[in-house]
């Protein structure tokens, strides 16, 4: 062994010791002598009996989890996990097994997701996962919680992101709750110049069915909008809202659709899906 291997192989030793020293010395709840960390890690696989294993383990602990959920969820790789995850690279033979906090994020947000309304302390660890690549999850997580997530939701509505104020008004939509306070907030993005916002606040109105009327005097100007996919949407919050025939009777059919008007990626359908959510 030459002095540069032996000098690389020790500096590993001692990396990897500092990692495992750290992880041992954390304390984390467990249910059937199985640690939470592990029964996350089940979420991750395709076998749906530890899929439902892991959710019933889960639950069981309660709001013991959400430490561990809220450090997972707020982690960030160390320069040590940097450190060692090159090492690794560089002699994949070592028997190294490193995950990444990016893919540990994703059983985090399944953990608050199963807890529902228990999860509510993780909010503001949750809220930041709206924009970026894991938005549809937290969207599900902050509708799964319920009502605790408006107050987060209302500030993320005026957010400089465009991704995080979209899925902040599907989350509101889904929830559809507080119409009081959120149905003017909603209006106000009525006037963004983004199609997809337009038309997602649309459909959010028309889920608070009657308790949205006060939009229909704008939701009514919008079946005139230059967007095929916002007019249609426009005139299905209207139907949701106030399926007075002498109301219907007022809005414009959406024109068939044209190739100039035509939502890019297929935002018609990814709207119509989220009727589901």
């Amino acid at each position: 062994m030459t002095t540069s291997t032996a000098t690389t192989t020790l500096s590993l030793t001692v990396l990897l010791g500092a990692l495992v020293f750290s992880a041992l010395h954390e304390p984390e709840p467990a249910f059937q002598d199985k640690k939470l960390t592990a029964w996350l890690a089940d979420l991750d696989t395709l076998d749906p009996a530890k899929h439902e294993a892991a959710g019933q383990a889960i639950r069981a602990i309660g709001t013991n989890a959400l430490p561990v959920l809220i450090k997972i969820l707020r982690a960030k790789d160390s320069s040590l996990k940097h450190a060692l995850s090159d090492l690794s690279e560089q002699y994949p033979f070592l028997p190294l097994q490193l995950t990444r906090a990016e893919a540990r994020h994703g059983s985090a947000l399944q953990g608050c997701r199963i807890l529902g309304p228990l999860a509510g302390p993780a909010i503001p660890q949750i809220m930041p996962f709206l924009e970026g690549n894991r938005a549809v999850e937290a969207v599900k997580v902050l509708t799964t919680i319920g009502p605790d997530t408006i107050q987060s939701l209302k500030s993320a509505l005026t957010s400089e992101s465009e991704a995080a104020r979209l899925s902040a008004i599907a989350t509101l939509g889904t929830i559809a709750r507080q119409s009081n306070e959120v149905v003017p907030l909603l209006i106000a993005r009525l006037d963004e110049p983004n199609d997809p916002i337009r038309m997602t606040t649309a459909w959010a109105l028309g889920r608070f069915g009657v308790e949205a009327r006060m939009a229909l005097p704008k939701l009514s100007a919008m079946t005139n909008d230059s967007c095929y996919s916002v007019r249609e949407q426009a005139v299905r919050a209207i139907q949701r809202i106030d399926p007075e025939p002498r109301v219907i009777a007022s809005v414009r059919p959406p024109a068939p659709m044209e190739s100039r008007d035509r939502p890019d990626g297929g935002i018609s359908s990814r709207t119509s899906g989220r009727e589901e959510l």
